[in-house]
């Protein structure tokens, strides 16, 4: 359908040809239009440059007092590329109409065969044509997107399950070699910086499984104010002393469905981004507001269908991003700053996680102006929010028999000395097959079986299955470099009971041995 107020820039020198589009335009559309007229090529192209200065459609005389042929639409089509513009020409010359629609003109009418009704059903049937166009690109280039983060999704998985294995072996081995080398100050700053090293290692595994949507969720309700309010020390703590804070956050917020861990990732990053922005120092502002739509909200790169939102803002007064390079910030890989200061991972690290959390992201940006990204959350009806999240306990000790199950030696055999001094007693084997052949020899013995989720032959979703048939209350513990949806819905039919993403402390396992073995048999089932 036609908008219902038309805005129509006519480049026309001619008095009398200008007089006669008028008339026709007032024949055909009647009413709910405007006229803005230029005689003259530059002064179209000054008008297109004023910001304010909007228009639906382009009238376009080919022959003018300062240019003339397909050079006068090729100049103001790159002005205006995404302003559909239809030729009005006083050569009927099917060659040059051809050339000009080839290179995105919408129409090509010569003057002697126009009349109002036809100007009229050009005009609309431009318009419409150029609006879906700008759809169908846009559709491709959302497409393209997500095509681009499900094959990246795909070797980042893979990689993911190898490169955890190994920060397995490297964080046991560390928190193995601390307590032994505590008298010894340089051998344990050297033992710190390894694991420091490990864990960093870690965040860009999840980084890479987080923009990809391939890391597993946890959603829950939770106050976005709450998140930010625990976050500020740690973010005060990464942002230099020459840029300062701005906190303003709603009151009566409500509650949103994410996951927690998640948005405190995404918060850290747009700030940290916004730090990278202002080298010579400057001002983040972090405001929160509910936003309630009647219609879609448009911007880059996502539209916000209507509703009422969370809309979560973090500003700086920084440099600013060039509208070219607005469409690929979201990218992986990409990125603006020099050499080794960014992965280019941070930003489609936050598009993932948005979209895997079912919200949207606007930017809002121009060089020199500084940057706003905008998180938009469905606001949900509830009002409780889940409790914070629980203090760390210690590890703690047990005498159970484990059957550890992991066809990797070097994360069996740190994982077997760790659960071992702990007090465990630990079984190993390297298969699904020979696991198995050991519970039936062994049968109520084990008390416990942990075992990898990738392994040649039986894998550890298969090898749960058998465990329950055989021997229904003997808990199962999934470990993995690599969590997805599919372990989640095995716990949730009963043949796991707890998984743990890897690369995992030593408290950690502890901690979930001694849950699951509290649990009783029927919690496993």
């Amino acid at each position: 359908m036609l908008v219902n107020s038309v805005k129509i820039l006519m480049v026309e020198d001619n008095p009398g040809d200008a007089r006669l589009l008028q008339e026709y335009l007032a024949e055909g559309l009647l009413t709910g239009y405007e006229i803005t007229h230029c005689s003259r090529l530059r002064d179209a192209l000054t008008y297109l440059e004023t910001p304010d200065h909007a228009c639906d459609v382009i009238l376009l005389d080919l022959s003018l007092p300062d240019s003339s042929g397909l050079e006068t639409f090729q100049t103001i089509s790159a002005k205006a590329h995404d302003i559909p513009v239809v030729i009005l020409s006083g050569f009927n010359d099917t060659t040059l109409a051809c050339q000009a629609v080839q290179q995105g003109a919408q129409d090509y009418i010569p003057k002697d065969s126009l009349e109002g009704s036809q100007l009229a059903r050009t005009i609309r049937y431009a318009i419409e044509r150029k609006q879906w166009e700008e759809t169908n690109r846009r559709r491709e280039e959302r497409i393209g997107r997500l095509e681009k983060m499900e094959a990246i999704g795909r070797l980042s998985g893979g990689i993911a399950h190898n490169f955890n294995n190994i920060l397995t072996a490297i964080i046991g081995n560390c928190e193995l070699l601390r307590p032994r080398v505590v008298g010894d100050p340089k051998a344990l700053r050297h033992a710190e910086a390894i694991q420091w090293a490990a864990q960093r290692a870690s965040m860009l595994t999840r980084e890479l499984l987080a923009f990809a949507c391939r890391q597993q969720m946890r959603p829950q309700l939770v106050e976005v104010n709450s998140i930010i309010r625990d976050l500020e020390p740690l973010l005060r703590g990464v942002i230099s002393k020459d840029i300062t804070f701005d906190f303003d956050l709603a009151n009566e917020l409500g509650t949103v469905l994410t996951d927690p861990a998640q948005m405190e990732q995404v918060v850290m990053n747009l700030v940290l981004n916004a730090r990278d922005a202002m080298p010579a120092g400057g001002r983040i502002s972090v405001r929160t507001r509910v936003e309630r739509l009647a219609a879609a909200k448009e911007g880059q790169p996502d539209s916000i269908p209507a509703g009422t939102w969370v809309a979560l803002s973090i500003q700086d007064d920084g440099q600013g991003i060039d509208a070219a390079v607005i469409p690929r910030i979201f990218e992986p890989f990409f990125t603006t700053k020099e050499g080794d200061k960014s992965t280019g991972l941070g930003l489609s690290t936050v598009y993932g996680i948005i979209q895997q959390n079912k919200g949207h992201i606007h930017v809002e940006s121009a060089p020199g102006a500084g940057t706003t990204f905008t998180i938009y959350l469905q606001r949900q009806e509830q009002t409780e929010a889940a409790p914070a999240k629980m203090e760390a306990t210690e590890a703690m000790r047990g005498n159970e028999t484990i059957l550890l199950v992991d066809d990797e030696a070097h994360v069996s055999s740190i994982l077997a000395e760790v659960l071992t001094e702990n007090g465990y007693r630990v079984l190993t084997t390297a298969s699904g097959e020979q696991a198995l052949t050991m519970l039936a020899q062994r049968g109520a013995a084990v008390d416990l079986v942990i075992t990898d989720l990738k392994m040649p032959g039986i894998n550890g979703f298969e090898l749960a299955r058998r465990i329950r048939t055989t021997q229904p209350d003997l808990k199962v513990v999934l470990i993995s470099g690599h969590v997805d949806e599919e372990m989640e819905r095995e716990r949730e039919h009963g043949h796991v009971s707890a998984f743990l993403p890897k690369p995992f402390t030593s408290q950690v396992l502890t901690k979930t041995i001694r849950e699951v073995l509290k649990q009783p048999a029927a919690a496993a089932k």
